[in-house]
């Protein structure tokens, strides 16, 4: 499941913003690397939500690890999505 998470973030970051999907690397951050702003990011949120049918915006304020790079969403998603299992 790990891998396919990863996979559907890189496709849904590469449709939606019409990005390279060979850029989206794990490290990339979402600002710097991937150029994404943060209403960018927002809309990027919510097609994770619908996309893995999970409550993201709700929890941002108590994550402890910011979501900075490709990386820490898959993380976050797979967490979030083994919780409601």
């Amino acid at each position: 499941m790990e891998k396919n998470v990863y996979k559907e973030i890189v496709q849904i970051l590469a449709k939606t913003f019409k990005l390279d999907p060979n850029l989206i690397k794990p490290q990339a951050l979402l600002k710097d690397d991937l150029g994404l702003d943060s209403v960018d990011i927002m809309d990027a949120i919510c097609l994770f939500e619908e996309q893995f049918k999970i409550k993201i915006l709700q929890d941002l304020n108590s994550i402890k690890i910011p979501l900075e790079t490709v990386d820490d969403l898959n993380k976050f998603i797979q967490e979030k999505s083994s919780e409601k299992v």
